[in-house]
């Protein structure tokens, strides 16, 4: 058995195109095309003036905190007192946090 190679055969056809021949006469019109889009403006937030207090306290455990203190963070908003003013707490018998107050007494 030979392997016999296929023939390949070359065809070659014309392409005929039709090419127009003479511009007749140019037409320059205007055109006006409206665009109407929607743009944001972004406008300033107000600042809210919400008042940072030093001290905030348990009205359920009656301790108080100092605003920083991991433990004074986990106070619910129900049971949540906040003042400046340590006086305060210690007027309406109120004790003081062992991890945030009574460290800054030994430091």
């Amino acid at each position: 058995m030979t392997l016999e190679k296929p023939y390949i055969k070359e065809i070659i056809k014309p392409v005929i195109r039709e090419v127009p021949k003479e511009v007749i006469r140019t037409i320059e019109k205007p055109v006006t095309q409206e665009v109407t889009r929607t743009v944001y403006v972004q406008t300033p937030r107000k600042r809210l003036d919400i008042p940072k207090y030093d001290y905030v306290a348990s009205s359920e455990t009656k301790t108080f905190h100092t605003r920083n203190c991991r433990l004074g963070k986990l106070i619910k908003k129900k049971y949540k007192v906040s003042n400046n003013s340590k006086a305060y707490f210690t007027r309406k018998k109120y004790k003081a946090c062992k991890v945030c107050i009574l460290k800054q007494k030994k430091v």
